[in-house]
């Protein structure tokens, strides 16, 4: 066997197991759940966007807040706050969550619409830009129940500004943890 076959039965063992294992102990339960961390974002700059926003990374925070509305689906709201000192980065989204298994360990695609507002000035303060666009949002990331209540969340996505803004795509990365009501 080549090493994807057996990356692909044990991704298969790993789904069976979890969600058997699943059947009664409430990770999947319908619920609202809030939560939140740091937040790093990588740019991954096309075009002209260097030239308008400092290059490099930007350190900040996530807020979210969602419902799951299925034992597979879930509808969230996050807030990321993002700065690199010259640069400050405020996207919300709204976003959809489809989860693959439903025990422990939960990895899941995400998809997400919303806007974000980047203020952008010069080292003196001299010239400073103002952009304001729509943003869509495509990833993944793993939730790990360390309880029913408490969930350590990773997520990773790819940023897709549009207008002014579309060359500064990015990817928001975060560790963080959940409470589940």
């Amino acid at each position: 066997m080549n090493g994807n076959t057996w990356g692909l039965g044990f991704a298969l063992a790993l789904a069976v197991s979890t969600t058997a294992a699943a059947a009664d102990n409430g990770f999947d339960r319908r619920g609202w759940y809030v939560g939140g961390g740091p937040l790093y974002v990588q740019d991954v700059f096309q075009g002209s966007a260097g030239k308008v926003i400092d290059e490099g990374p930007l350190g900040g925070v996530r807020f979210l807040g969602g419902y799951r509305t299925h034992p597979h689906f879930a509808t969230e709201a996050d807030l990321d706050v993002a700065t690199n000192g010259t640069t400050t980065a405020v996207a919300a989204t709204l976003a959809e969550k489809g989860y693959l298994t439903t025990g422990r360990v939960q990895p899941y695609g995400v998809a997400a619409i919303g806007g974000v507002h980047a203020h952008t000035q010069s080292l003196y303060g001299i010239v400073h830009t103002d952009e304001t666009a729509a943003l869509a949002r495509f990833g993944g990331g793993l939730d790990i129940y360390a309880s029913p209540h408490l969930v350590v969340n990773l997520e990773a996505a790819y940023a897709l500004p549009t207008g002014d803004l579309s060359d500064f795509r990015t990817v928001p990365m975060t560790i963080g943890a959940q409470y589940r009501f």
